[in-house]
């Protein structure tokens, strides 16, 4: 039981740390919340981008960790270990988002150079564990029959992502046309992604959490 609360309690800091974005307008009201992208905030222009920064370390840290004692301690199942691989992906490409930021935010004048290239791959990847460890977490929720709660909130999860990379995908695709809020379209994205590391958390620490992992395929 320790093991479960510790991996959880990791996840669940991770996900907190992962919405530090919501101190933006506080913090970093130049960037424009509603069409500025999340990642402006930690650029290296913003007087307090060093905050932002240290949320995304955190954040990476603390997932990759849980991730990799989740597969040592805790995953049944090559799809178990799909959701627990992922979390670590995420989690290192993470880290690598954040000692890589932008040199500055879309409103400076900012050449473009190595390290925009470099973090938007280290972006790509972390995306991409993020959502492999969402859809392998829905799987076994749907599989296993968890709890209508949790498999509700993995539903909720896995729509939210669906609806914020469908809007961020057509914003940028429109953005020198028309004005679509691609921020709120990209932070709809983040809010999945952190409710993804809270349902991870509460499937190993929830009612019935030792017969779902024991089950888990």
């Amino acid at each position: 039981m320790t093991t479960r609360r510790v991996v959880a309690g990791l996840l669940f800091v991770g996900a907190v740390a992962y919405s530090s974005w919501v101190l933006g307008p506080a913090l970093s009201p130049g960037v424009d919340t509603l069409r500025g992208f999340a990642s402006e905030l930690a650029a290296l222009d913003q007087p307090h981008g060093v905050v932002f920064r240290t949320a995304d370390l955190a954040t990476g840290i603390l997932v990759a960790v849980a991730g990799t004692v989740g597969l040592w301690r805790l995953s049944r199942g090559w799809i178990s270990a799909v959701a627990w691989v992922g979390a670590i992906l995420f989690g290192l490409a993470t880290v690598a988002d954040s000692r890589m930021p932008l040199d500055c935010s879309a409103g400076a004048v900012c050449p473009a150079s190595d390290a925009q290239d470099l973090h938007a791959v280290s972006s790509f990847f972390a995306a991409t564990g993020g959502v492999v460890s969402m859809v392998a977490l829905l799987v076994l929720a749907v599989r296993r029959r968890w709890p209508g709660w949790l498999r509700g909130f993995c539903i909720a999860a896995v729509t939210i992502l669906l609806a914020g990379t469908a809007w961020t995908l057509v914003a940028t695709a429109l953005q020198d046309t028309h004005d679509v809020w691609l921020g709120v379209g990209q932070r709809t994205q983040l809010l999945a992604m952190s409710a993804w590391l809270t349902a991870l958390g509460l499937s190993v620490v929830g009612p019935g959490a030792r017969q779902r992992v024991r089950g888990s395929t």
